[in-house]
């Protein structure tokens, strides 16, 4: 296994650089100068030409990529083109923000999607059944930014319940690091939650007329051993892939529910960077990302191959 791990890590090595080929080729066809963006629109020509200099805009494409990679290299994204800050400070300082509202909404599609799949999928056809499948054709139609927004006004402007719109560090205060990330996590959530609840419902829908479920039945075990130890130990196969999908999607989701609450993290640092053609920003956002998608992929893979043995002998 941790040879499968070591390979896995050392195939991102080159995949990172192929991103940073991709990016960098994009950002040069990003139309505007950045040099004009940060001198302003009054500044002289000689001011402009002077900033240029110092960004190295004037260097061939091919120096400014050389640059890129040595950089990469040693473990440096650059320095932000406004700020003057170096990028792995500023996603550092980002991260934690944006991995702890992911993080939250990742435990509440567990917490909550599994337990709703496995009621739904044990009983099919029951009134809790269409109770639940309802409720998740609702959940799909409704976009976590939406959601959020509704939240803010029904709990948090209305009634009081929770606050809006400020961050507080797990270090400073746990409670309450908790307490303003609810309402932002569960709306992050909702899609996830529906989109386990299905897709678990089908796979224990499958499972529980199976021939090995019938088997433990005739044995005389309990109903709660023949759904936990044998059926959903194979039904959480395609539950897997579906759990590394929604980390993706959760990552993608927290930029706009960071906008809608006023958190400073990775998603409201993305948009900076963007409106602000600041090009070595978003190229470290992107190689992030990348590197974030691989090791979630290669979480999904370990897991596989615990829950299937061929899997694992393979």
């Amino acid at each position: 296994m941790s040879k499968v791990i070591g390979r896995r890590l050392l195939l991102t090595i080159p995949l990172l650089f192929f991103v940073s080929l991709i990016v960098f080729a994009l950002a040069q066809l990003v139309p505007g100068d950045p040099a004009v963006t940060i001198a302003g629109e009054q500044a002289t020509a000689a001011r402009i030409e002077e900033i240029r200099e110092k960004l190295g805009i004037n260097d061939s494409t091919l120096v400014q990529y050389g640059r890129l990679v040595g950089g990469l290299v040693q473990g440096d994204l650059g320095t932000s083109l406004y700020s003057e800050q170096k990028v792995t400070d500023a996603l550092f300082t980002a991260l934690p923000i944006t991995l702890s509202l992911a993080g939250l909404a990742l435990l509440f599609v567990i917490v909550v999607g599994i337990p709703f799949g496995l009621l739904a999928g044990t009983r099919p056809g029951s009134l809790l059944d269409r109770i639940l499948t309802a409720v998740a054709a609702l959940g799909v139609a409704a976009p976590g930014y939406w959601v959020g927004i509704l939240l803010i006004i029904v709990f948090g402007l209305g009634l009081g319940w929770f606050p809006t719109g400020l961050y507080v560090p797990f270090g400073e205060s746990p409670t309450r690091w908790l307490y303003h990330l609810i309402l932002p996590a569960f709306a992050l959530s909702l899609a996830g939650i529906v989109e386990v609840t299905r897709q678990l419902r089908s796979s224990m829908r499958d499972a529980m007329t199976a021939d090995y479920v019938r088997t433990a039945r005739a044995k005389g075990l309990r109903q709660r051993t023949v759904v936990l130890k044998h059926a959903l130990k194979n039904a959480a196969v395609p539950l897997v892939t579906v759990l590394g999908l929604q980390v993706n999607v959760l990552l993608g989701g927290a930029i706009a529910l960071e906008l809608v609450f006023g958190f400073s993290g990775v998603g409201a640092l993305a948009v900076r960077a963007v409106q602000n053609r600041d090009i070595p920003v978003i190229q470290g956002i992107v190689l992030l990302s990348v590197v974030v998608v691989s090791l979630s992929n290669l979480l999904v893979d370990l897991a596989y191959g615990w829950l299937n043995p061929k899997v694992r002998a393979q």
